[in-house]
């Protein structure tokens, strides 16, 4: 995977930051590396139209979130009446996870979560007012805009999460950025992830109370027009690089290159709650893509969120009810010229396909709303040469519970990297429906056809699959392209 571009190896230069119409920066500029970037309410041009986010500090619940720095807390009862009593709406939880979590803990753990890290949270959300002072945009829907904020400051959000201080939103378009039913066991079966996604919270917390990081992170909402969208069928961009990587896993072997974020459309899914697959995994082992749901609206079909500069400060293993935290991750990943690790990951929601409705995922319409978004996630400025676009890493982006046939979703992958002029690095997770699939590529680059002339094949895979009676058995894409190549 050697051939294929990675940064910071492959980057151009950025040029200076400058705030704009399109940016919202909460730090003071320049950033420079050895110093904690302090907070600005002036490095922001932001249309008046804009919506913002309500503060817990300008609400009823400071007055009594101030209160607990005051608070002796030993033990995990204390713990949980502590955060309840900050807000009435919260006595109906039960809290039990956090309960758990800290009565587990050996006594060695307990003490340092007592005396340092539950300190920290308080003192971290308790600053938010002086770390955050200017408003913070909703990321909605149809806009092209990037907001920039230091760890500091996000680490002062995900507190205030912790402390349960922000209200639920008024707007469904808005995820819940709050940790009440992540402390609350609210269905069967879902402890055990719970357990294990706040361990890792509580561990970002504690890698936090002894060392402030420094950097910086970037949440940038992007949005194609309809009128831009690429004519597919005429495309003679010419099919990029496909790599299949068996054994390996995006955030760890895809280093240096757009990593895709299986995500839902109401970014961070249910990490918050439940959910415990590709994203919600990505999420607590690098928390400060939670902040992202505090301000970004449901993605429509043509949109896709970029978060660049994150980092990584938990191990895992296993996937779904095997998950467990497995230790400390020192992220070594190097900075950008404006104070990002090289670590871009791009969440894209695919579509679900209940199970009376899969077959339909060949048809143009989804194939062309997957190639679209698909597109927006891939794209990059038109001044950036390809030789400085890196590889983007990804796999069955929307299989598995969802339903996709990751056979189709790869090729759609493939196309849309294509038209992008970017190598696309495949991990397939030994999925045994992609056995055949380094075989396939290999006679596909020998066709040296275009993307415009895949996706045709792929309208006609589909036209294929809708003749089929029900029960009739379906040829799989791999084998009727390879069929057809053959034939001509």
């Amino acid at each position: 995977m050697d051939i294929v571009n990675r940064e910071p190896e492959c980057s151009k230069p950025l040029g200076e930051l400058k705030p704009g119409p399109e940016r919202t920066i909460f730090y003071q500029l320049p950033w420079t590396e050895d110093v904690i970037p302090k907070p600005s309410s002036s490095q922001s041009s932001t249309p008046m139209q804009m919506e913002y986010i309500s503060m817990p500090f300008n609400g009823k619940v400071w007055a009594e979130v101030k209160n607990l720095a005051s608070k002796q807390i030993r033990t995990s009862q204390q713990l949980i009446d502590s955060i309840k009593s900050t807000n009435p709406s919260l006595k109906r939880f039960s809290f039990n996870i956090l309960k758990q979590v800290v009565d587990e803990m050996n006594e060695s753990e307990q003490k340092i979560f007592y005396d340092e890290t539950f300190p920290f949270i308080i003192s971290s959300a308790l600053a938010l007012p002086d770390l955050i002072i200017q408003p913070i945009p909703i990321l909605k829907q149809k806009m092209n805009h990037s907001l920039f904020f230091s760890q500091q400051q996000c680490a002062s959000l995900l507190a205030n999460a912790f402390l349960c201080t922000f209200d639920k939103p008024t707007k469904s378009k808005l995820n819940h950025f709050t940790f009440t039913e992540l402390f609350t066991v609210m269905r069967p079966g879902a402890t055990k992830r719970k357990l294990e996604k706040l361990k890792c919270i509580i561990n970002y917390f504690r890698r936090l109370s002894r060392n402030t990081p420094k950097g910086t992170v970037t949440f940038e909402r992007r949005y194609l027009e309809a009128k831009k969208t690429p004519d597919w069928s005429s495309s003679e961009s010419s099919l990029k690089r496909l790599i299949v990587n068996n054994n390996g896993s995006i955030e760890k072997d895809g280093i240096g290159m757009l990593q895709v974020d299986f995500a839902h459309k109401l970014i961070g899914g249910k990490v918050l709650t439940y959910g415990m697959v590709q994203e919600e995994i990505r999420f607590v082992v690098s928390p400060e893509l939670i902040v992202s749901m505090l301000f970004t609206e449901t993605m429509l079909e043509n949109e896709a969120i970029h978060i660049i500069g994150t980092e990584q400060f938990n191990d895992y293993a296993g996937y779904s009810d095997t998950f467990s935290m497995a230790g400390d991750h020192f992220d070594s990943r190097p900075l950008d010229e404006w104070g990002r690790r090289f670590t871009k990951v791009v969440a894209m929601d695919a579509v679900y396909f209940a199970v009376d409705r899969v077959i339909t995922q060949y048809s143009k319409k989804y194939l062309d709303r997957e190639l679209t978004k698909a597109y927006v996630a891939f794209m990059e400025n038109d001044e950036i040469d390809e030789k400085h676009r890196s590889a983007i890493a990804t796999g069955n982006w929307g299989c598995g519970v969802y339903r996709g046939d990751p056979q189709f979703k790869s090729l759609i992958q493939l196309i849309a990297a294509s038209m992008c002029h970017r190598d696309l690095v495949y991990f397939t997770f030994k999925d045994k429906r992609l056995s055949n699939f380094e075989s396939f590529i290999a006679g596909l680059e020998s066709e040296k056809i275009t993307s415009g002339q895949l996706y045709n094949d792929l309208i006609e895979y589909g036209n294929y699959v809708s003749t089929l009676v029900s029960r009739q058995n379906r040829e799989q894409v791999f084998d009727y392209l390879q069929r057809k190549f053959k034939s001509k």
